[in-house]
């Protein structure tokens, strides 16, 4: 997912943007501790939400890096989230974290593991908003299996959680990243986008 593609200019043009250096690479391990905005800073407007995570890289290694100016484009153009830190190592409960608020008590990079809690899936859809994960190389949607190829269930959070993998419905939610440029051509992006990478571009 380095580097310039049709895709990332496109998501540059198409939507708001976080990402997300996690630090899993070495950098400090604990949670922070959220800044509330005063009163008076009003948030912006904003129709979709696209979350791109990449680990194993301290975020200091990418912003500014000329090799990589798809990534710094899209920081400056929409949002970088700056205090945002690894609350675990390794990779599976900094995810479950990023959409539910907790690790679950899984400290480890498990694949059979169960979640019996809410998510950030429940959440949306409580409010009628609609989610999508654009997981690298998953083979097809829907798909649990632990790995494949370069696909690795630890990047994929949201089929831990027993009511996402057990809703074929929810499941199919969990798609290929090659869908990302499908469904920003039809205009058929979610309202919140998870885009997660392979073992390659973690």
């Amino acid at each position: 997912m380095a580097g310039e593609t049709a895709v990332g200019r496109r998501l540059a043009l198409a939507c708001a943007i976080a990402i997300v250096a996690s630090g899993c690479g070495g950098g400090s391990v604990g949670a922070t501790v959220p800044r509330v905005a005063p009163p008076s800073v009003r948030l912006p407007a904003f129709t979709h939400v696209v979350l791109v995570v990449f680990e194993n890289h301290e975020a200091s290694s990418i912003a500014g890096n000329a090799d990589a100016p798809t990534f710094n484009a899209l920081a400056r153009r929409y949002a970088t989230l700056t205090n945002y830190d690894a609350v675990a190592h390794p990779s599976l409960p900094n995810y479950l974290a990023l959409v539910s608020g907790s690790t679950h008590g899984i400290s480890s990079d498990c694949t059979d593991c169960v979640v019996r809690a809410r998510s950030l899936a429940d959440t949306l859809a409580a409010v009628g908003k609609t989610w999508k994960t654009y997981a690298e190389d998953l083979p097809h949607p829907g798909f649990t299996g632990g790995s494949s190829g370069r696909y690795a269930k630890k990047h994929d959070p949201f089929l831990y959680f027993r009511d996402v993998a057990g809703s074929r419905a929810r499941r199919d939610r969990v798609v290929p990243f090659t869908r990302l440029r499908r469904d920003l051509a039809a205009r058929r992006l979610p309202d919140f986008s998870l885009v997660v990478p392979n073992l390659c571009d973690d």
